[in-house]
């Protein structure tokens, strides 16, 4: 299994990847916009600078990034140099609009895409201050008007690099929803069982209870208990007590209709909600899952013969709070218990002064040894 320090290391990788190649096709293409202005410069600084620009900052700012620390947080000095840079050669272009206007939008969807909108701020901070520098440090003419080769030479950058951000932008955003579902199957999962952990059932027990306060229907709870397990643990080891609470978790979703909602209440202790069901259902789906699991077998524990006492409660009218509901259910339930164990038992309501009886369903099997 990998581990987490990995797992960060693989993903930062892959946004430094993923800015490097940003950064090179936005840099070869502001390049091409850069040079249709300045075709007619006859410095050789400028044109070693903007090679440099265009064709090796990307792979050294990726490299800067790769060797920081924190590699994340490298990227917004790396950010920075990218505004100083747009800020210089919109100077050097005398403030030519097309391609001015075209780098900034460039740089700034990146900016704002990469580091938000606070940071996009100090972006353009600095591309001002390194404009004005440049303007006041070089004194190149104004042209302000572009000609048709400066039209031309923009629309790459116009028309390929936000494309490219977008696809990048949908990439990440589906990235982010996939880790979304993934997190809240996490926090709503029983890691060992897979089935919906107790908060989770009983947030869902909740919403129940509020469809039977409004006659919107009838509910049946099922509390579920494996039958000595604290034994299975003491003689076999808590391997094979995982094994078990993974096979009879998986009895049970076999057992259930669908839209029941199936749960690992505690340690060894299951529970269903069943909406829509009366106490004929439910009391058959009951004696279906009791019926499989003592049907189990465990190659690891052969002599072991798994049972469960089951305790249902149906709701046809308000209670109080879940709290409620789930104690009649597991009323019932450990009267099954009392009554020799692998069993159903139907909480029926109390009379006024004594405790509720209990119907028992269906006789009880005689028990095998062991």
């Amino acid at each position: 299994m990998r581990d987490y320090t990995l797992t960060v290391e693989d993903s930062n990788l892959r946004f430094l990847l993923q800015m490097r190649n940003m950064r090179v096709l936005g840099m070869a293409l502001a390049g091409l916009c850069i040079a249709a202005a300045l075709r007619d410069a006859r410095s050789p600084a400028l044109w070693a600078a903007l090679v440099l620009m265009a064709t090796a900052w990307p792979y050294a700012a990726h490299r800067r990034a790769r060797l920081a620390a924190d590699p994340v947080r490298a990227e917004y000095p790396n950010l920075i140099v990218d505004a100083a840079l747009g800020g210089f050669w919109v100077a050097v272009m005398g403030f030519n609009l097309l391609p001015s206007v075209v780098l900034m939008s460039m740089l700034w969807l990146s900016e704002v895409a990469t580091a938000g909108l606070k940071f996009w701020l100090r972006c353009v901070a600095v591309q001002l201050c390194v404009a004005l520098a440049t303007f006041v440090a070089l004194d190149p003419p104004l042209a302000i008007a572009s000609d048709m080769v400066v039209v031309v030479a923009c629309l790459p950058l116009l028309l390929i690099y936000p494309i490219a951000l977008s696809a990048l932008l949908r990439k990440l955003s589906e990235k982010v929803r996939r880790q979304k579902r993934l997190l809240e199957r996490l926090v709503c999962t029983d890691g060992l069982t897979g089935l919906a952990n107790r908060q989770h059932w009983e947030w869902c027990a909740e919403q129940q209870l509020v469809r039977v306060a409004r006659g919107e229907c009838v509910a049946a709870m099922l509390m579920i208990d494996v039958d000595d397990f604290k034994a299975v643990n003491d003689r076999y080891g808590h391997l094979l007590g995982d094994e078990v609470l993974a096979t009879v978790a998986g009895a049970l979703r076999a057992s259930v209709r669908e839209g029941d909602i199936v749960g690992r209440y505690a340690g060894d202790e299951f529970a269903l909600v069943m909406p829509g069901a009366g106490e004929a259902a439910a009391a058959a789906v009951a004696e279906r899952f009791r019926a499989a699991v003592s049907g189990l077998r465990f190659p690891g524990a052969p002599t072991f013969h798994c049972t469960v006492s089951i305790g249902l409660a149906v709701l046809d009218a308000p209670v109080p709070d879940v709290a409620d509901w789930i104690h009649r259910a597991d009323q019932a339930m450990y009267r099954s218990k009392r009554g020799g164990r692998d069993r159903v038992t139907v909480h029926a309501p109390a009379p006024a002064t004594d405790e509720a009886p209990a119907l028992i369903l269906p006789l009880p099997l005689p028990r095998r040894a062991g």
